[in-house]
């Protein structure tokens, strides 16, 4: 008699549906881990600037607070942006900047807000929110009191609505007359798709506030001569001035070209020199890529090829106003792109573009009217745009998105659902492993992507100060430095305004120890060249020649009295300071924010639009 054998049960493959099921969370998770590193390395600086400018700086706020006050013509800045700014000089200009900054942060998170309707699962919805917070460029379009986000939220809201509320949509549109190098790109697609009234809307709405602009001017602020003739040399010089400055003018670089992420700044960040007709080129080339997506491409596709368009196609784009990228993102969300795979593939690709441009970009830096124009590496951002607006057109056309099957997607019950249907409380305890499972991928991707982002950038628990920190600093005094007398040492860093800083504090009277440090630092070797007494602190500087191979040194040296004794300030470096290491990393944490202008400047006048 043959025994019946009992079937061996064995588990089934892991299939591509299955990897999917683990994989994608995992990345999300990840990604959030990404952008909170992110978040907790820029954030800090920018909360600073909004709640103490005082301290770290206004940008160019006053150069628009200046213009509101007096109803003042900006550059090729709307008339009516001084009518629409004009409320907040009621203001002093500390309260009114951090009014100015939280409207701006009230558009961005209208921007997340928008980006994330688009997508259904909490996680993802939590990933795109602090994706728009993350952007760099975000956080340095708020530091230098630009209103970039408003303009973020006015096209993003303008490009969703010109379907379903031409009116609204052509209002929103029209704001981007305030910086009007962004303004055309969408005008031209309301002409091509054939919205007419979000096109009229738009050129009643952005005629209305210049002319606003001017009619206010011409009543509040002194002008000589005919107010048309005054108004119309104002924008022909302008006009001017800017067709020379962005064609020919490009050759003859400065410092402030290497903040450009137009075509021409990635020029410069190749090596090349920015030729207008090599320029031209790439122009002609971003702005076929754009309109072969407007000619096959849906609707929704073809908005996405419009906010990167918006971006590529202007010779002046200042690198704070690519944080408007976050706007072609939320688009792509809500596009019918397909496959999906291509969508977080382009926001991922663009995200890592911004994030390295950002860090080649040279900002903030010492001003220098004599610094040669440079970048810190390549920038990657206007080629990834591009490459992007070209994946667009080839997998965004009209007969793949016709023949996409939609995918249902497919939603887990959540716990109170099982524990509310009777038929499933039963499986509520079965379910709870895989609750925890579940989070601990969430936790392990999340912390893998914090941790392994913060190690890749220096940031983080994996932050050092390797060049500049209390032994590097000490190790780099000269042996024959003296010391203040009965001083001890209480700091040591980098400078504010020489690579190396050393603080000491000392017990015995300011005159006392100025008065031996000065003659220790005139001995022969080391020699005083300059000394003052003022406002209760003393100053020295001292230099020491070249010995061997011990390069020269110069020294500075503030005494500050410090209840009975004293505070000894030293910064010192080798000359040239540029042979310290870590010297680029050095004018990086110096660096001013070189758009500040005082309100009463007359710098105002005439700037161009940035």
């Amino acid at each position: 008699m043959i025994a019946a054998s009992s079937p061996t049960t064995r588990r089934a493959p892991l299939t591509i549906a299955d990897a999917r099921r683990i994989l994608v969370p995992a990345l999300i998770f990840a990604a959030i881990g990404v952008e909170l590193m992110v978040l907790a390395a820029w954030l800090p600086d920018t909360l600073g600037v909004w709640f103490q400018p005082d301290k770290n700086g206004y940008g160019d706020f006053p150069v628009f607070y200046r213009n509101a006050s007096g109803f003042y013509l900006n550059g090729f800045y709307s008339p009516g942006l001084a009518v629409l700014m004009h409320p907040l000089t009621y203001l002093g200009m500390r309260a009114a900047f951090g009014v100015y900054v939280g409207i701006n942060v009230a558009a961005l998170a209208g921007v997340a807000f928008l980006a994330q309707r688009s997508v259904v699962a909490v996680p993802t919805k939590v990933a795109v929110v602090l994706g728009v917070f993350a952007l760099p460029q975000t956080h340095w379009a708020l530091r230098v009191g630009h209103f970039t986000e408003i303009l973020a939220f006015a096209a993003l809201a303008g490009l969703l609505l010109s379907d379903r509320k031409p009116v609204a949509a052509g209002i929103c549109i029209a704001v981007l007359a305030l910086k009007p190098q962004y303004l055309p790109v969408p005008l031209l697609y309301m002409l091509w798709s054939r919205n007419w009234r979000t096109l009229a809307v738009s050129v009643g709405a952005l005629t209305a506030m210049g002319v606003a602009g001017i009619a206010v001017f011409a009543v509040h602020t002194h002008h000589a001569g005919n107010l048309f003739t005054y108004v119309g040399d104002f924008y022909s010089s302008g006009l001017q001035h800017s067709a020379s400055f962005l064609t020919t003018g490009q050759q003859d670089q400065s410092y402030l070209q290497g903040w450009q992420y137009s075509w021409y700044g990635f020029l410069l960040s190749a090596g090349i020199e920015p030729n207008p007709l090599l320029a031209a080129d790439l122009f002609v080339l971003s702005a076929a890529a754009m309109l072969i997506a407007w000619w096959k491409c849906t609707p929704s596709v073809a908005k996405v090829a419009t906010a990167l368009g918006m971006l590529l196609l202007t010779p002046h784009s200042t690198f704070y106003n690519w944080s408007m990228l976050a706007v072609a993102a939320a688009l792509l969300l809500r596009s019918d792109l397909r496959p999906r795979y291509l969508t977080p593939a382009l926001v991922a690709g663009m995200a890592l573009a911004a994030v390295a441009t950002q860090n080649a970009t040279p900002f903030p830096i010492p001003v220098d009217v004599y610094r040669p124009a440079g970048t810190l590496g390549l920038y990657w951002l206007q080629p990834a745009a591009l490459a992007s607006i070209v994946v667009l057109a080839i997998f965004g056309r009209r007969t793949r998105a016709h023949a996409a099957v939609v995918e249902a997607a497919a939603v887990l019950p959540t716990i109170p659902d099982r524990v509310e249907d009777p038929a499933m409380r039963g499986s509520v305890v079965a379910y709870a492993p895989k609750l925890l499972a579940w989070g601990a991928l969430a936790v392990a991707a999340a912390f893998f992507g914090y941790t392994s982002s913060a190690y890749i950038s220096g940031n983080g628990p994996f932050h050092t100060d390797s060049y500049f920190g209390r032994t590097q600093v000490l190790q780099a005094l000269p042996a024959d430095f003296p010391a203040p007398p009965q001083a001890s040492l209480e700091g040591a860093g980098a400078g504010s305004h020489l690579p190396y800083r050393i603080e000491w504090e000392s017990s015995a009277p300011t005159n006392d120890v100025a008065g031996l440090m000065r003659e220790q630092l005139n001995d022969g070797t080391w020699r005083v060249v300059d000394s003052s007494d003022a406002d209760g602190t003393i100053k020295l500087r001292s230099t020491r020649a070249a010995t061997g191979a011990v390069p020269p040194i110069i020294a500075e040296i503030a005494v500050t009295a410090a209840g009975a004794g004293s505070k000894v300030l030293l910064e010192f470096s080798p000359l040239p300071a540029s042979t310290v290491p870590g010297y680029d990393n050095w004018l990086k944490s110096i660096g001013l924010i070189v758009h500040n202008v005082e309100p009463n400047s007359t710098a105002a006048q005439g700037s161009p639009a940035r």
